[in-house]
């Protein structure tokens, strides 16, 4: 998976992993047993409403809803799945959306959003 810089109103620049192709995004952060300080970056070639769930996923996120380069949501505090049953999460598991069509969603560890002053609106850009 590639790397890239995420900044965020000339304020802030993060590295953060690059989630282009499918099976990229359906994988997401579930593979990883704790946190490693990097936040992912989902692209998508046109703009949707992907639902996102926390199945495989150990630690708790905030997701950061992005269109044409703007924050247009955060849905903080996302928990992880209880259950680590695939079927379960599959019928039972929460999934988020957000407000409005995207082209870009960004993870990262609950909180940070808080603590970097993330709000909509904010100008948001991948430099690849």
């Amino acid at each position: 998976m590639k790397r890239a810089a995420l900044m965020i109103e000339e304020r802030h620049c993060l590295a953060v992993r690059v989630a282009r192709s499918i099976v990229e995004r359906s994988r997401g952060l579930s593979h990883q047993q704790k946190w490693d300080g990097t936040p992912m970056a989902f692209l998508f070639r046109r703009p949707c409403r992907p639902a996102f769930w926390m199945h495989g996923v150990r630690f708790p996120l905030d997701l950061i809803w992005v269109h044409k380069g703007k924050i247009v949501g955060i849905t903080p505090d996302v928990r992880p799945a209880i259950s680590r049953q695939v079927l379960y999460n599959m019928l039972f598991l929460e999934r988020h959306r957000p407000p409005e069509k995207v082209d870009m969603v960004i993870e990262m560890l609950s909180g940070e959003s808080v603590r970097l002053g993330l709000q909509q609106g904010q100008r948001v850009m991948v430099q690849q």
